[in-house]
């Protein structure tokens, strides 16, 4: 059992490492260059928008290819939440 229990934690992390792969945007460059702008984030667009703590995210792990490679989550954040 400890076994199972030792795989569903390092599946768990593994989880936890795409999620915040793919929840930077593309990079702390991309980022920067949004911010130099005077923009949000797509997510913090969506996050000012919705009610706290009700989006949820559809599409994370998504994954659209271009001439520069992978684009996670398809370069797009999709979901739902409560206005």
């Amino acid at each position: 059992m400890t076994e199972d229990t030792g795989k569903k934690a390092q599946q768990l992390a593994d989880l936890a490492s795409r999620r915040n792969k793919v929840a930077g945007m593309g990079g702390s460059a991309g980022v920067e260059r949004q911010k130099k702008r005077g923009k949000l984030t797509a997510r913090e667009r969506i996050e000012a928008l919705l009610d706290k703590g009700t989006f949820r995210e559809i599409g994370m792990f998504t994954v659209g290819r271009s001439a520069v490679g992978e684009v996670p989550a398809d370069a797009v954040v999709t979901g739902y939440g409560k206005i």
